[in-house]
């Protein structure tokens, strides 16, 4: 057997497997938080629009008239566009002005399908992308000219 004094060589050894260990280690944290990061930031976008799709409608279902939704679906005035998805719905009064006529091509975009009966069956579709993945959140309601 070897009877070694001199230990300098097993030392330089050890240092390096203890930071190559610590080193996997913080670049595994890193890679967590970077992801738990990136997810919030998703979450918020996710929130943001969902807010919208609320705000569009409440507007729709309290401040709309029988009058205003056939006007919209007779004029194909269908679609939000995501420069509009920053509208306050608390400063600003008129919501009409947001629909347009044009088929967004980038999401994220509001879509509104009128079924038209007596009494209209409105259907708020949200389009976004989350992760390149493809995403819808439907919301239906009911319009209509009657009496309470």
């Amino acid at each position: 057997m070897w009877n070694l004094k001199d230990k300098k060589g097993f030392i330089m050894i050890e240092i390096l497997c203890a930071l190559s260990i610590f080193i996997m280690l913080l670049s595994g944290a890193l890679v967590a938080s970077k992801n738990a990061s990136k997810i919030k930031c998703e979450y918020k976008e996710r929130e943001k629009y969902i807010g919208l799709l609320q705000g569009v409608k409440n507007e729709v279902m309290y401040n709309f008239t029988y009058e205003d939704l056939k006007n919209l679906k007779e004029e194909n005035k269908l679609y939000i566009h995501k420069d509009e998805m920053n509208w306050d719905f608390h400063q600003n009064k008129d919501t009409k002005m947001l629909f347009t006529n044009i088929v967004p091509q980038k999401e994220p975009y509001l879509e509104m399908r009128i079924t038209e009966t007596e009494i209209f069956k409105v259907n708020l579709i949200l389009n976004y992308e989350e992760r390149k993945e493809k995403k819808r959140v439907h919301c239906e309601f009911y319009k209509g000219r009657y009496k309470r």
